[in-house]
């Protein structure tokens, strides 16, 4: 995932934030600015691999809580990283999952 990728993914309608987390759950890039989103994408980046072995489904690529509040929060497995990604609520789940997959390649 390179500059490129991570510029197209923000001007995707409905996507207000984006963070790149090591395997260390380390800020790799964010633009994130509220310190509780960041740490819950912290949080969903370091279950997902619980939730691999827990659900026996194979592996966890994406994993999304969308609530009753102002924003989503989707993770994204990608090699070693996770691609963190706030986005408004009216964005469809599915249109972003298969946006933020052909930005990433």
């Amino acid at each position: 995932m390179n500059k490129d990728s991570i510029s197209k993914m923000i001007t995707i309608h409905g996507v207000n934030g984006i963070s790149l987390l090591n395997s260390e759950n380390e800020a790799l890039l964010s633009n994130i600015k509220d310190q509780q989103i960041s740490e819950a994408f912290v949080f969903l980046s370091s279950v997902m691999p619980d939730l691999e072995a827990l659900l026996a489904m194979g592996a966890v690529k994406q994993v999304m809580l969308k609530g009753a509040g102002q924003q989503n929060l989707s993770t994204f497995a990608h090699k070693k990283n996770t691609l963190c990604i706030q986005s408004d609520p009216l964005l469809s789940a599915t249109l972003l999952g298969q946006q933020i997959r052909s930005a990433i390649g």
